[in-house]
């Protein structure tokens, strides 16, 4: 509102020096003007939600005027520079001005001018503020009261199609075991129809008994009705009512109790946060926990393989010791030998150069005559088989035979 009130002594000055600024539009830049026309919208965007709120609030008062105005005297009835029957404060705007005595009328421009410039006060400015203000907030309240019974009635509904899904459920499980489970018949591959008349029959009893629980619960909640209902007559007789006090006190103490649920529900999600915090850190310590035992498992095989190294380093070392001390014993052994060693004379030396040249010399002999005596024997076997074969060609059969074991006994 008061940005409203400023564009008014703004818009009256503004008109006041029309021809002024007229007179120097030329002589702005096209930033300014720019400018000029951006505040200009805005202030127009403003007039318009003024307006619209106030053609409501005229809608909303008008039959209450139209009344008045019926009950008063059509000679004191004026009209506004609006041109309507009243004006929003309540008081009557004279359209003609008395001067010296008779009526002076006005020209249509001042007319007009008069009726630009005239404007609401800030007093009703903020009473039609706070009245539409008021308006939205019970309109704000009437819809959540709407939205709340809207969403109870839609959690019932739904409560209910999830209790009825689950019974729906139920029933498709236990008809498929008593009916198509236990009623078919591998042999002809059908279901046998007395199964099924018998899990109806079943069904239609269920039913009968819970209507007759829901008649019981429904008569017995009608008697507690009933003794409510005298009660309260009894409590009402006596004076024992509550009153619109005990309601307000109550409306007070349910405040109170609203606006601790309110910081205990505070308190609860800020423990929430801190249950978070704490979880998070929980399960990153927990993860950081395990990496250290498959960290410590690594180390504790590392150690265990190390210490079956050091014990096989630990045998070999034994081992190598004891060869060391053989192969030492054997250096000792070779090393008093080389110092008791003596070197033999020269001649000594070409002596058994010269024996062995002669050995070698005789080798190659005897490998010759072994090499001829080798041929000699093959050529001695030939003429054998030759003259065997020439004696078994003459021979009778018993000769054969006497001749072939002699062959055979001389090979």
């Amino acid at each position: 509102m008061a940005s409203i009130d400023r564009f008014d002594t703004h818009s009256v000055s503004q008109e006041s020096n029309s021809d002024h600024h007229n007179q120097g539009l030329e002589d702005l830049t096209d930033e300014q003007i720019q400018s000029q026309m951006e505040e200009i919208l805005r202030i127009n965007q403003m007039l318009t939600i003024e307006n619209d709120i106030l053609e409501k609030y005229h809608k909303k008062i008008e039959p209450f005027y139209l009344a008045t105005i019926a009950g008063t005297s059509s000679s004191s009835l004026t009209t506004t520079p609006s041109g309507s029957m009243y004006d929003l404060s309540g008081g009557q705007q004279p359209q003609q001005q008395q001067t010296g005595g008779r009526y002076r009328k006005r020209s249509k421009s001042r007319s007009t001018q008069g009726d630009f410039r005239m404007r609401l006060t800030a007093d009703q400015k903020c009473e039609i503020a706070s009245k539409e203000i008021e308006e939205l907030r019970e309109e704000s309240r009437k819809a959540n009261e709407e939205s709340e019974k809207n969403l109870d009635s839609y959690k019932a509904i739904l409560e209910e199609a999830d209790l009825r899904i689950n019974e729906i459920k139920i029933e498709i499980h236990e008809f498929e075991r008593n009916v198509l489970k236990a009623g078919y018949n591998p042999m002809n591959k059908k279901i046998a129809a007395e199964k099924l008349i018998k899990y109806f029959e079943d069904r239609m009893k269920e039913r009968d008994t819970l209507v007759d629980k829901l008649k019981l619960k429904n008569e017995s909640m009608r008697k507690r009705k009933q003794k409510l209902k005298a009660e309260l007559k009894e409590k009402e007789e006596m004076g024992e009512v509550l009153h619109e006090v005990d309601f307000r006190q109550l409306k007070i103490e349910n405040k109170q109790y609203m606006a601790k649920i309110d910081e205990k529900n505070t308190e609860m999600i800020k423990l929430k946060k801190m249950v978070g915090v704490v979880t998070q850190a929980l399960n990153f310590k927990k993860k950081q926990l395990s990496l250290c035992l498959k960290e410590y498992d690594s180390l504790l095989n590392d150690i265990k393989s190390r210490e079956k190294l050091l014990k096989n380093i630990e045998t070999e070392t034994k081992t190598v010791h004891k060869e060391h001390f053989k192969e030492e014993s054997k250096n000792k052994k070779l090393r008093g030998q080389l110092e008791n060693y003596k070197v033999p004379e020269v001649s000594d030396y070409v002596n058994a150069e010269d024996y062995l040249y002669n050995l070698q010399k005789e080798l190659k002999v005897w490998e010759r005559k072994v090499e001829i005596a080798e041929m000699a024997l093959k050529i001695n076997k030939q003429s054998w088989q030759q003259i065997r074969a020439n004696a078994d060609e003459g021979a009778p059969f018993g000769r054969k035979q006497y001749n072939n074991t002699l062959s055979g006994s001389a090979y």
